[in-house]
């Protein structure tokens, strides 16, 4: 059964209402969505009047802004609560992480999915443009849930499971691993590898 959403090209629902509802937005938490997301309360520039990012105004115009979190992102790796989902019926509530080269469009779908409960965002972890950083990230990230005996539900994407099932402390280990230093630590070792590969060739 298919959990209630308004389609984003809706003229008549209440967004705002909907982003209440699915997306839990705050200004409290690290990563969010943000309150301002879908409000008739931007400048004519598209500026937030919550976070102050210019995020501009949707095709429905009147000062709607677009969804958008409290902390810019671009790229990145992220971890959200979609709760029950019919992507992965007997799990129960769930969770979900994914990179994205555009991580804000990425979340907006995954918000406007019926097949999801919710789309509350724990936790992003910006990397740099293009996809190798937050394609390694995800897969060390898949590997390090596999090795703590994650259980994983809906249908594996190639090695890696679409969906875990709730659990406490796989989320706030995922949390933990999602530094920024895990970033700069893989930059360095491509770096490192690069110059012996280079000097090989030489």
């Amino acid at each position: 059964m298919a959990y209630p959403v308004i389609d984003k090209n809706s003229k008549s629902e209440d967004w705002r209402g909907v982003l209440a509802e699915r997306g839990l937005p705050s200004l409290e938490m690290p990563w969010s969505w943000c309150p301002g997301s879908y409000t008739h309360e931007g400048g004519a520039d598209g500026s937030c009047p919550y976070c102050k990012q210019s995020v501009g105004i949707t095709w429905r115009g009147k000062g709607e802004l677009y969804a958008h979190l409290n902390m810019p992102i671009g790229a990145g790796v992220y971890l959200f609560d979609v709760g029950r989902t019919d992507r992965a019926p007997d799990a129960g509530r769930c969770f979900k992480f994914g990179c994205s080269t555009k991580v804000v469009r990425r979340l907006t779908d995954h918000f406007s999915d019926s097949k999801h409960e919710r789309c509350v965002v724990l936790h992003c972890l910006p990397c740099p443009p293009g996809w190798q950083i937050c394609m390694t990230i995800e897969c060390l990230l898949s590997e390090l849930l596999k090795r703590k005996g994650a259980a994983g539900s809906g249908k594996p994407s190639g090695q890696t499971f679409e969906y875990f099932k709730w659990n406490e402390d796989l989320i706030s280990s995922v949390r933990r691993f999602l530094i920024p230093d895990l970033v700069t630590d893989i930059m360095k070792t491509f770096e490192h590898y690069s110059r012996i590969g280079n000097s090989k060739e030489g």
